[in-house]
């Protein structure tokens, strides 16, 4: 009962910070949708749980948690960089980047992997997504500021870290 009342505390005060100011139909709307948050939670949580403890070992399920962490906050960071160098470009008076569509090869196997590495490099400032071989496994890039010729090089500064992440959670 402890841990269900912190919960709806913690997700209460949530909604209020969201909602950025505090007034009696914030504070009745927010609890109710708090309410309707921890009757659908409790619903499905221990059947999420009893399903990754199936097909996972317990240790198994927290690496993988360990390392969808690990992604996101990569993502946050390279979303972060991004944003400030294209703003750079933006503001500059004689702006110097180098636009190009690129081809790199992934060596992600199945089609989750395929499309969150997609998604990743569609939702950085800077690059977008143009087509993706199936056959070969190459995405076509088109990038603002492509620093290099070297194919390895560009695979490193766009896709690394991603990729190699995201096969250990999904592969």
């Amino acid at each position: 009962m402890k841990k269900k009342l912190l919960t709806f505390i913690l997700t209460l005060a949530l909604w209020l910070v969201f909602a950025g100011h505090i007034n009696f139909s914030v504070f009745l709307l927010g609890t109710l949708v708090t309410i309707i948050c921890s009757i659908i939670s409790r619903m499905f949580a221990a059947e999420v749980f009893r399903l990754l403890l199936m097909n996972y070992e317990v240790k198994v399920s927290f690496v993988k948690i360990y390392y969808i962490f690990l992604v996101v906050g990569a993502f946050i960071y390279d979303a972060f960089l991004s944003a400030v160098r294209v703003s750079k470009h933006v503001f500059e008076i004689n702006p110097s980047f180098s636009p190009k569509t690129v081809q790199i090869k992934t060596s992600l196997q199945n089609l989750p992997s395929i499309m969150i590495l997609s998604n990743l490099i569609a939702l950085t400032p800077g690059t977008l997504i143009m087509d993706f071989n199936i056959l070969n496994k190459n995405y076509f890039i088109h990038w603002i500021d492509v620093r290099s010729e070297d194919e390895a090089a560009l695979k490193k500064a766009l896709i690394g870290k991603h990729e190699k992440w995201i096969a250990k959670i999904f592969e």
